[in-house]
Parts: C-alpha cells; structure tokens; sequence
C-alpha cells in the first residue's frame, strides 16, 4: 500500500498466498472494521501449509447455525487426502479467486371487415408515422368499428370483444402525449375528416368519456382471473421454495461438512474459522467448491471433495429431495421484485374500475353481472394481497434461518444458487459414481484374470 500499489490487487494477493487480507489497515474492505473475536481452533492441524477458503461469516443468533454442532468428526479421517490435495507446496498451482464463482400485402386500412373507415393515403397529421403504420395493421387484426368497440367497452361487453380484440386495443390506445394532440387538433377548430384515417380511429375511441378506465374495467372482466391465478400460483411456489429450503436435511449436511473442511483449512487464520453455534457461512460459500482448485490428487476441487465425503458418511445426503429441489427450482423462476409490483398494479387497477363501476354515466348501461364482478374483483385481490403479506413473512423466515440480512439479501437469489449449485453437485456424484463403478469393474476384471491365472497352474502342476 506505501508503494501505491492498489488496495484490491493487495487483496487478491494477499488471497492467493492464504493470508487473511483482515490484517490490512482498515480490513480488507475500504473501511476500518472492528477485529473479529479469536475463535481457538481445536481441530486436526495440517502438516503443511494449505489452500485457504475464503467465506463470508454470519452471526448463528436466529437461525439454524445456532444449533449447529461443529466438530472435525468427518473431515479427521481424510486428512492425508486433504492436505494432498489443497497442500500449497506445488509452486504455480492456480488458487481460486473470492467471488467467482401473414397478411395479404398492399390491402387499404379500409379493406379490414367491419371497418368504417376510408380508403385514402393521407399523411398523419398528429401520430408518428412508424406508429400509424403499427396501429393500423392491429386495427385490421380488431375487425370491428372504432363506433362499435366503443359501444363494447361502455356495455363492458366481453363477449363482442373478447380476451385476444382487448389486447390489441391496448396496444393501439394514445398515451398521453398523443391524446393531447389530438385532442388540441379538433379543439383548434380542424376537421377530423382531414386527419389520418388511423387518426380518426383513435380519436373516435377518445369521444368515449373515461374510455382508459373503460377498457381497464373490460380487461379486468375479461382477463383479470387468469392474472390473478398466476400471481396466486407465483405466491404459492415461493412459499412451497422457502419450505423446502428450510427443510432441507441435505443441504445443511453438505453445510456441515463444507464447514469441517473450511475450518481446517483455514486453522492458520483464526478471524475465519465458524466457532459452532455462534457463527456461520452464508450460502454463497457453496459457489467457491468447484473454483477452489486442489494442487495435485484425484480430486480436481473442493466440490469434489466434498461429495467424496458426503458420500462415504452421509450417504442419506448425496441425493437432494427430488420433491425439495423441484421446489426450489420452481420459486427460482419467480422474480420477487415483479411479483410485488404486479401486485401493486393490479391493486391500483382493481380501484380504478370500483370507481368507474359508480359512475353515473356508467351504471346506467352496466348489467348486474358487470356489479357482481367488480364486488368479486375486490374480494379476491383483497385475499391475493393477504397471501402476499404471508409470502413475505416466509421469505423472512427463511432469510433469517440461512442468516440472511434482509435488507441486503432477498430469497430468490437463494433460490437461484441452490438451483446451481444443485446441477454442479449432481454432476459431479454421477461423475464419482462412474468412476467407482470403473473402478470396481477392473478390480473384478483383474481377480476374474488373477483366479484364472491360479486355476491354469494348478491345472500344469496336476
């Protein structure tokens, strides 16, 4: 650092020779950081200098690292292997890095059936050009009248609009800016006959008052219960992601041993090691396995390493619940932050067509089936948010017993790690297994031949 060299290439260098970047002024981040309590290691020590692992501690207070039992139990028995394979002596040897881890062409607008409009080639007036020539191949897809979609959407009748006809009328409405300028167009005392016949189109759609809350009521109608099963479902698999990873034996063995091997490992650097029961490793520990490289051996990293192991003494914990993991790979697809703010939108729309269902100019022309929606349409996103506060409530549960921040941290990123690390874990037990398999087939082969070699001269000698 006195030489200027820069503090991050410090960092890594220090990383790279097994030595704790805590002891830099300050700590190995940019800021002064208080010492961490001197945990006495009470392990097997290796012979010789060995691989670091560099993981992120966590305070055990509040989750499942407070009843974690520690010891060296697993790891003592292959210390030769360990120290073999991530021993530091072998000059060169790569040390793994922290954090590495179709229409018929030509055809008029007016050609479209049921379309009131004419059939003339006048530049747009108001709309961009691009955007009038978009609009008008979605108008052809509507078939109906601008007079008549109108009338649709003031009735809230689904049937004359349907599901697919309300989605490309949402794509062809003004936003705000188009709708001023049309409106500013005929309120300038022009004609709407000279506008473009796309033009036209929109601003007839406009003549309707309220025609966005309209078309958001008539959506809701004709769409909002199929929104509202897939965000129920999207609440349903987080919920059911979280369980799983709660309950997941497997994981926290392979845990155990990760943290059996890491403390031996790191038994030179006392502010790493995990004393039990008062501190952990986050999860993001198991993404340093596979780049962790061993020096030399028959195992190519920790990740392997680790399988060896689970696989000699916790046989139970070599395959992941199939039901678990499926679990967790399903929430891993919900994305939490689009999840609440469909949420949200959907509550804010659900107001939105309450109050126009109380409009006088709009009552009048609704059926009681339209009234009853709008009572259920509230009901139910009323229970889709009341799941969704219960949603968060297992998140931060889960959160907490991984000894998560939940200011920092959110659970899809644990679910997407565990949904990694699940495909490296069990390529690399099928990659063990073929190899033991190999290896017992030519231990039978060479005692078939040996046995036959021994029958042969018994045979001579007879």
């Amino acid at each position: 650092l006195k030489m200027h060299i820069p503090r991050s290439a410090v960092i890594l260098k220090m990383q790279s020779e097994g030595i704790d970047p805590v002891y830099l002024p300050g700590g190995s981040g940019g800021d002064a950081v208080p010492r961490a309590a001197v945990v006495k290691y009470t392990g097997p020590r290796p012979k010789g200098k060995v691989r670091a692992l560099f993981w992120e501690k966590v305070g055990a207070a509040g989750s499942w690292w407070s009843t974690y039992k520690g010891g060296f139990a697993i790891v003592s028995r292959h210390m030769d292997e360990l120290e073999e394979a991530f021993g530091s002596g072998t000059a060169g040897a790569a040390a793994a890095k922290p954090g590495t881890g179709g229409g018929g062409g030509g055809s008029s607008l007016g050609a479209a059936k049921g379309s009131s409009m004419k059939k003339k080639d006048v530049a747009p007036k108001v709309l961009d050009g691009a955007r009038c020539q978009n609009t008008a191949i979605t108008i052809k897809k509507i078939k109906l009248k601008a007079e008549d979609v109108s009338e649709a959407l003031l009735k809230c009748d689904v049937n004359t609009l349907g599901k697919e006809k309300l989605e490309l009328i949402n794509l062809i409405m003004p936003n705000k800016e188009e709708e001023d300028g049309l409106r500013e167009y005929v309120d300038s005392g022009k004609k709407v006959v000279d506008l473009n016949e796309v033009e036209q189109y929109i601003y007839e759609l406009l003549k309707l008052a309220r025609v966005h809350d309209k078309l958001l009521l008539c959506t809701l109608r004709a769409s909002g219960h199929i929104k509202l099963h897939e965000l129920e479902s999207s609440l349903k698999q987080t919920q059911a992601g979280c369980r799983a990873l709660m309950e997941c034996t497997a994981l926290k063995d392979i845990l155990d041993v990760v943290v059996q091997v890491g403390n031996v490992l790191n038994c030179t650097a006392p502010s790493r090691l995990v004393e039990a029961g008062k501190a952990g490793v986050r999860l993001k520990t198991l993404e340093k396995l596979a780049v962790t490289k061993a020096v030399r051996g028959e195992h190519p990293d920790l990740l392997h390493f680790v399988v060896t192991l689970i696989m000699e003494h916790k046989e139970q914990s070599v395959e992941i619940n199939h039901q678990q993991l499926k679990a967790i790979e399903d929430a891993s697809r919900v994305d939490a932050a689009s999840l609440k703010a469909e949420i949200a939108t959907l509550k804010g729309q659900a107001k939105v067509a309450e109050a126009e269902l109380k409009h006088p100019d709009t009552v009048d022309h609704q059926s009681s089936a339209v009234r009853v929606f709008g009572t259920h349409l509230k009901e139910k996103v009323e229970k889709l948010e009341a799941r969704s506060r219960q949603c968060d409530e297992h998140k931060l549960k889960t959160l907490a017993a991984f000894a998560e921040n939940p200011a920092a941290s959110d659970v899809s990123e644990l679910f997407l790690l565990v949904k990694a690390f699940a495909v490296q874990w069990s390529k690399t037990v099928q990659k063990l297994r073929e190899k033991k398999e190999e290896a017992e087939k030519k231990a039978r082969m060479a005692a078939a031949a040996l046995e036959k070699g021994r029958s042969s001269s018994g045979s001579g000698s007879g």
